[in-house]
């Protein structure tokens, strides 16, 4: 009872009896693989594996996941042709921005019945999305929008007082109403961000691990079910990963470049401009870490631990340079302090007031929109009173410790036609999911094992780059998790998407390190890879609201509380 109060309504025994006697059976076939199986066959097995992946290069196998990842998330990617669950606020808020509605940044403004503007997040998504509808204006919309009889001059709804206490309510003209939509406009960026995500991910693992890792974390990318789902949703979710990992990855190099050193030269004329390698990475780290919170402020997340990563590793360097083979004087400690006073001053600027000055750079629409800098400071009161004060519950919701396991999907669209139905879930990929934790659980026992032995036998006895890549995807995995588990507000799977971004490049690291084993080990890589691409197939329709019998529907809820 006490224990598993918190998963509420979730069929949490239930789920978790399906859960783990789905891993069991996994882990049942594969021992029974492993005993019926001979040496001499994994060795066959692994030899045709090897000789199929040598006829690619690795360049070529991540263009081929590209090219995968595109054609997936395009593919009818116009439908459903309406709003999907959080698109009702996130995509007709950008296409009134893209219609010049200045109302659509102002939380005192009424909507037009049956819709909401989304001001409770920063407006950077939704400028993107409204590049999206404005780009393919051509493309027929389902429904025909009213223009505007002033013709390029953005309308105002008039304000009207009404009801018993004097309320202030919003009347639009008629030719302002939100008569017609372009969902393949405003999905369009974020299909695009989703492939990016895809890249970036490789770039990641390739910067902290292997070639080899980035290339298995961009597949499984590419068939997770929520970044699917949210990579063809008129949401803030995908662009928000996007700069967070752009952000990841800017700072591994900031670090790589502050222990190689080197400059970044650029050649004008006779003149030939240089700039200290690292400090641009870290001038790079903070744009994009701006640009995240100009999409969520969950963004905030990112800057704790990029700022948190930088202090330690600045200091340590520090140490390491003024005392480990010097003797304690008072000369080396005032060096130390001159170096602290330094690395602060580079941090703070770099990020903090960089990504401050990103994120006021990206609300200059609205201000020259017609409103005031008053007006401004006001609605990021608004959005944090909304964010601390939001009381609402959703028959969806989840708690965050129950994300990891995906006891709870979110059902985002349903249609019914005759004896079919379109479902769009957000639902991961369980064998993505729950191998997920495990690798997870076995990545922070290696990492305190590297810990042990570096206490004991010094550190230079174990491999420095594979520990710090193993503390940073860590780091950032439980930094984007835990804050969840203590928020009081309403929560729902997707808000694990950051966190599932990090256990995808943590599982990738395993299963890489597992394939450069015996022949038992690339053999059961490739299986488990392909399992994924499969089950990803099998869950296919109901991610992208594809037409099934209605009968073929209870197949999909392999936990009870997924429905």
């Amino acid at each position: 009872g006490g224990l598993l109060a918190p998963f509420g309504t979730l069929e949490i025994g239930g789920s978790l009896f399906g859960l783990f006697a789905g891993v069991s059976t996994i882990v049942l076939v594969v021992s029974i693989i492993q005993v019926f199986f001979s040496q001499e066959v994994f060795r066959r097995l692994a030899s045709a594996i090897d000789y199929l992946s040598g006829l690619f290069s690795p360049r070529q196998l991540l263009i081929g996941i590209i090219c995968l990842a595109l054609f997936v998330r395009m593919y009818r990617l116009w439908l459903p042709a309406d709003y999907v669950f959080d698109e009702v606020y996130h995509a007709f808020t950008a296409e009134e921005i893209a219609h010049g509605n200045v109302a659509a940044w102002e939380w005192w403004t009424d909507p037009p019945e049956e819709f909401a503007y989304e001001w409770t997040h920063p407006a950077l998504s939704k400028y993107f999305m409204a590049a999206g509808v404005n780009l393919f204006s051509w493309l027929p919309t389902t429904l025909e929008r009213i223009p505007n009889p002033n013709g390029g001059v953005p309308m105002r709804p008039t304000q009207e007082t009404s009801g018993e206490h004097g309320k202030t309510v919003s009347v639009y003209p008629e030719s302002v109403s939100p008569t017609g939509h372009n969902p393949f406009g405003w999905r369009f960026p974020v299909a695009l961000f989703s492939v990016g995500v895809i890249i970036l991910l490789y770039r990641i693992g390739k910067e902290l691990f292997s070639e080899a890792t980035g290339l298995i974390a961009a597949f499984l990318a590419t068939f997770d079910g929520l970044l699917f789902v949210l990579g063809r949703t008129g949401m803030n979710d995908t662009f928000f990963l996007f700069f967070e990992l752009g952000a990841f990855l800017m700072f591994t190099r900031y670090l790589k470049a502050k222990t190689h050193g080197g400059y970044l030269a650029l050649k004008i004329a006779k003149f030939t401009l240089k700039w200290n390698k690292s400090l641009v990475y870290l001038l790079l780290t903070g744009i994009c870490l701006g640009l995240a919170v100009a999409t969520k402020w969950t963004g905030l997340y990112g800057i704790g631990l990029v700022s948190a990563a930088y202090g330690i590793s600045y200091i340590g360097s520090s140490v390491y340079k003024r005392f480990l083979h010097h003797r304690l004087t008072v000369r080396s400690i005032g060096w130390f302090l001159v170096d602290s006073i330094r690395g602060a001053l580079i941090g703070i600027s770099h990020l903090i007031v960089i990504p401050a000055l990103v994120y006021l750079v990206v609300h200059i629409p609205f201000l020259v929109s017609g409103h005031t800098w008053d007006q401004f400071v006001e609605l990021q009161k608004q959005m944090w009173w909304y964010h601390t004060n939001l009381k609402a519950t959703h028959n969806y919701q989840s708690v965050a410790v129950s994300w990891p396991l995906m006891i709870r999907s979110v059902w985002f669209y349903v249609k019914y036609g005759e004896g079919t139905v379109s479902h769009i879930y957000a639902l991961g990929n369980p064998f993505i999911w729950w191998v997920g934790v495990a690798s997870v659980a076995a990545m922070i026992y290696s990492t305190l094992n590297l810990v042990r032995i570096g206490v004991r036998r010094g550190w230079k006895s174990i491999q420095s780059s594979w520990f710090v890549g193993q503390v940073l995807i860590l780091g950032a995995y439980f930094a984007f998790f835990l804050p969840w588990t203590i928020s009081p507000r309403i929560m729902f799977l997707y808000h694990y998407t950051p966190s599932l971004a990090f256990l995808i490049l943590i599982l990738a690291s395993v299963l890489t390190r597992l394939s450069r084993g015996d022949a038992f080990g690339r053999v059961v890589v490739a299986g488990y890879l392909v399992c994924v691409f499969v089950v990803f197939l099998y869950f296919y329709p109901i991610l992208s609201g594809v037409p099934i019998p209605q009968i073929w529907g209870d197949q999909y809820f392999w936990l009870p509380s997924w429905r």
